[in-house]
């Protein structure tokens, strides 16, 4: 497939993950979760925990957001699969790394395939916008769907939290950098510069992506045979969960194979209790 075919997946990636200018929630939209790879689900049961506790103890509130959420799963549909893409479905999620791994300025990024934002910047299908990297707590990212003029970008945006397709002004004029809204696009990483850089897995479209997600969830003949495994098991068939999750096979099913199990199930809408039985097993597509 070209360039040019993965990035006119984009806009229907975007509109069915972002729900279209309707928007998605945060809690209970199954697209939204599987995006987010369940971690709002997870950040709300930890809020709810800490709302239990001693106020003179309990610490900080706990906080997540999902906009850099959307921009690792699309370029991971559209077969992005390099080391600094943060996906537990790909090489394991790592917190706090979301927006800095998008960035190229110094002081907050490090991918040298981001480039410094312009204000005579033009933005294609895909390209990722990161803003006010400058001051972490208002940093965000949203991803382009189109740059129909000069003065409109029309994006894709989580963390609202949930997810809509929003048109956003951009103002140009005496800037050294465009501004989106009232905030400043400092880095953008370009979809095109990605994919002509890289070597390139199969690209999922949209289509594609809403078929696997509704996929099976009751037994197929012939899981039923399988064993149930969780923390602790050992040998063949752990083995054969971990060749089917793509990890390191050692027949031993401790802590990173109960993550990548549960990043599966939570991928495949099967319950993520990373104990695999026979709804795991089936959704997996293995049988005995």
């Amino acid at each position: 497939m070209t360039h040019d075919h993965r990035i006119a997946l984009v806009p229907a990636l975007l509109d069915y993950a972002c729900g279209g200018g309707k928007g998605r929630p945060h809690l209970g939209d199954p697209v939204y979760d599987a995006v987010v790879e369940g971690r709002q689900r997870q950040t709300e049961q930890l809020r709810a925990a800490w709302a239990k506790r001693d106020p003179a103890t309990r610490g900080a509130k706990p906080f997540y957001s999902s906009c850099g959420d959307l921009a690792h799963w699309l370029l991971y549909r559209l077969g992005v699969r390099e080391p600094w893409l943060n996906r537990a479905e790909h090489r394991g999620w790592r917190p706090a790394m979301n927006v800095t791994l998008l960035v190229c300025r110094p002081q907050f990024g490090t991918n040298t395939l981001a480039e410094v934002a312009t204000a005579n910047d033009r933005y294609a299908p895909g390209d990722i916008l990161v803003v006010n990297t400058a001051t972490p707590a208002t940093t965000h990212v949203v991803v382009v769907r189109e740059h129909p003029e000069p003065e409109t970008i029309v994006v894709g945006e989580y963390g609202q939290p949930g997810g809509h397709v929003a048109a956003k002004t951009v103002t140009l004029p005496g800037k050294a950098r465009a501004i989106l809204g009232k905030r400043q696009i400092d880095s953008v990483l370009r979809l095109r510069r990605v994919l002509e850089a890289i070597p390139l897995a199969a690209p999922e479209s949209a289509e594609d992506f809403r078929v696997r997600l509704a996929g099976p969830v009751l037994p197929a003949s012939g899981s039923a045979g399988l064993p149930t495994l969780r923390l602790g098991a050992s040998g063949a068939a752990v083995r054969r969960l971990q060749q089917v999750l793509g990890i390191t096979v050692d027949g031993a099913f401790g802590p990173r194979t109960q993550a990548a199990l549960v990043a599966a199930q939570q991928r495949l809408s099967v319950e993520a209790d990373g104990v695999c039985g026979p709804r795991t097993w089936a959704a997996l597509g293995v049988t005995a």
